[in-house]
This record gives structure tokens, sequence and C-alpha cells, in this order.
């Protein structure tokens, strides 16, 4: 196991030590209940505390352990299946681009060790001799960590019979950092700095038979696309011409702690779900979609009222033990404009704005881009900005009203 600790450092040339510290953090994006046998999201985040004195990380491992509370212990390896985030951002890092004896970790007693990987600081040229096949990326990433990165993604299921509660706890947190002040080029060999690595609180899963279902809150990096919650408040255009509200969100994702059917047993329906808004005027429920009743997308016959609170209700039962019941709601808003996500519309919105889109600080649920997609394309560009301007401004179109100054009731 300690070979690829000392492969691992070598390959990224640690020179000298950074003042950086990297602190990595258990995520679980679907809240802390697990029953046996069902996958509950499992993620690893990382953040270097500076950008002061470095270009960004270059290697990272951590060890997974679970300690039984109550219940009996837990084998990781079999229970845990993760890798590189999805969205590709870690790609780097990982066997062809870059170096991993398993990005995944290996196996160790009930524990995962090293999961993680190294970027190509070395320069390795696949078609130059020694003709090594990875690390393969021509040009490495500047910049990681220094906004809020997912560095494992994945799930672990607690098998029959592991009934209790567990801490999860990274270990072991080793990082390297590129020294400041590089450039990147083609195959380039860097000097890297050793940083200083720290785990944050561990996290207790309680694992039952059935648990009370509840909406699943928000997470760093995960969408409100993916799954919306509660206090969101969409800062969005709301007009394509300037005069009718034709724009807004008209459908919600969200996904319960446990998998729910209607009170009365039946298989869950759109008669579970109810819209209220604080304008009096909400839309209605038109369908709704899922495949296992714990993720669910509402579709609503219009979009949300334009500087209201939406109010999404639902009523049911957990699909395990008929006498868990559900009877709860959360609330969207929606205020062009609204970046900052405080209800109303002022300068520090834009200073927010800026800070997302250049990296300078991550929303602490959802991703930059719920935020920051004034126009509503899907994509981060400088349209963002300018309608960002248009709508505080009042510019027709896009708005219909001088959106500065407003706030949600």
């Amino acid at each position: 196991m300690r070979k690829f600790s000392v492969l691992a450092i070598v390959l990224a040339m640690v020179s000298t030590a950074s003042a950086a510290t990297f602190t990595a953090s258990l995520v679980l994006p679907d809240g802390t209940d697990a029953i046996p046998g069902q996958a509950l999201a499992l993620e690893v985040h990382g953040v270097l505390d500076t950008a002061a004195d470095n270009d960004g990380l270059v290697f990272v491992s951590v060890d997974l352990v679970a300690t039984p509370a109550t219940g009996p212990a837990v084998n990781l390896g079999t229970a845990v299946l993760w890798g590189p985030p999805t969205d590709g951002s870690m790609d780097n890092f990982v066997q062809p681009l870059g170096y991993d004896a398993n990005f995944g970790g290996t196996p160790v007693g009930d524990d995962i060790l090293q999961a993680g990987g190294a970027q190509n600081t070395i320069g390795n040229d696949p078609a130059a001799p020694p003709g090594l096949g990875f690390p393969s990326a021509e040009f490495i990433t500047f910049g990681v960590g220094h906004t809020n990165q997912v560095i494992l993604q994945g799930d672990i299921t607690f098998p029959a019979g592991s009934v209790g509660v567990y801490t999860l706890s990274l270990e072991n947190v080793l990082a390297n950092v590129l020294a400041d002040g590089q450039t990147v080029g083609p195959f380039s060999i860097y000097a890297v700095e050793a940083a200083d690595g720290a785990a944050s609180a561990s996290v207790d899963v309680n694992v039952g038979d059935c648990a009370a279902p509840a909406f699943v809150g928000g997470a760093a990096g995960t969408s409100v696309s993916e799954r919306v919650f509660d206090g969101f408040i969409d800062a969005g255009q709301e007009s394509t011409d300037g005069v009718n509200v034709d724009l807004g969100m008209d459908s919600f994702t969200v996904k319960f702690s446990t998998a729910i059917e209607n009170a009365d047993g039946t298989a869950l329906s759109a008669s579970a779900f109810a819209i209220s808004d604080t304008g009096g005027a909400a839309p209605g429920v038109a369908s709704i979609s899922t495949a296992d009743g714990r993720t669910v997308t509402i579709n609503l016959t219009d979009h949300i009222t334009l500087q209201e609170w939406t109010t999404i209700n639902v009523s049911g039962r957990a699909q395990c033990d008929s006498g868990l019941l559900i009877d709860d709601s959360i609330q969207v808003g929606y205020l062009p404009a609204d970046v900052d996500q405080n209800g109303s519309v002022t300068p520090f919105d834009l200073l927010t704005f800026r800070q997302y889109v250049n990296g300078v600080s991550s929303p602490a649920f959802g991703v930059a881009l719920d935020y920051t997609d004034t126009n509503r394309n899907g994509a981060s560009d400088p349209f963002d900005l300018l309608v960002f301007r248009q709508l505080v401004n009042g510019v027709s179109p896009p708005a219909t009203r001088v959106w500065n100054g407003q706030s949600l009731p």
C-alpha cells in the first residue's frame, strides 16, 4: 500500500512545502439515513484554503474508514462503489490522462486506502521514449481545488443485517499542489509542493430497516435541476419579449430519504402533491414521473409565479412501513437577479455573480450555474452578465420591470 503514495509523490515531483492546506470532506447528498440493500450517495469533496501561493491541486489521496457504533462491521471494499466525478473535472487525475493505482482506492481489511490520483506533472509523453502509456495528458488542469471540488463520487450500500449506526471518516489525507506562478504547456514538467492534508468531521450514518420519509436537502455540487431544495430562489430572466412572463421553473425533481407511496398504499401519483404560493395563483400538478418512489419529477401546468414563494406539498407514506407518514413541504422563490439568494435584489448580487463565475467562491448548495445562468441557455457565457445587468436595470427585453430593489414577500 505504501508504494502508491511514494510513487505518486515522486510523480508529482515535490520540491518544497506549500503553505496551503487541503481539506477533504465526506458529503452524503441524499442524507444520512440508509436502508440495507439500498444505495446511499457518497462523495468526497475537497478545497484548498488559499490560492495565493499555488496554482491548484495535482495529487490527492484519502483513506475511508467505517467504525460501527452499533451493528456489525461493514466491509467498505464491497459496500462502496465510487470513482471520479461524472462531470469529468478530475479526469486528468485518472488513467490514462493521469496516474492512479486505483482511483477508487484499494480495500484493506474493512477499509479503503489511498483513493485518488495525480496529474501528469512529469511531462510524460506516450509518443516519446520510454513510451509509457500513462500519464498521458498533454496539458494539465490548473486551479483544481481553489473552490469546492468533488474528488470521488458514488454510493455506499450497507448489506443485509447491518442495522446500526456507523461513523464514516476520512484519514491520511495527502495532497500536492502546483508551485505558484507557472505556465501551462504541452507535456511540461512542473514544480510541485506538498500541501498539508486535513479531514473534516466524520459523518454518522443511521442504518435501519426503514426510515421515516423526508425531503432530501440540497448539497454542494448537486444541481437544482437534479434535485430542488428548500429555499432556492430562481434568479433567471422571466421573459423572452420583455412583456409576457413566459419563463420560469415549470417542473421540479425532488428526492426523498425513503421511497414513498400514496397515503392509501397505492403507487405514488400526482394526487400526493399540491402546489400553492404566496400570490394565491399557483400552477397545478400536471403529472409526475418516478422509477422508484424516491426520486420524483413533478410537472406543473405552468411556470411558478413571478416574485412569489411557491410551496411544494407532499402527503404519503413510506413504502417499507405504512405507519411512517410524510406530510411535508419545501419552498422555492422566483426573483430575477437575486443571485445571492437573500430575497432581495441589491448590489451584492453582482458581487456574488462575479465570485461564482470566476471561481472565487462556490454556493453552499447546488452549482454555480444554478444562480448565474440568467439567460437560461444551460451554459455559463458572457451573455449571462449582460442579461443580469438588463434585469437589474429593467431593460426590455428581457426584463418586464426594474428588478433592482425588488424583494420576495
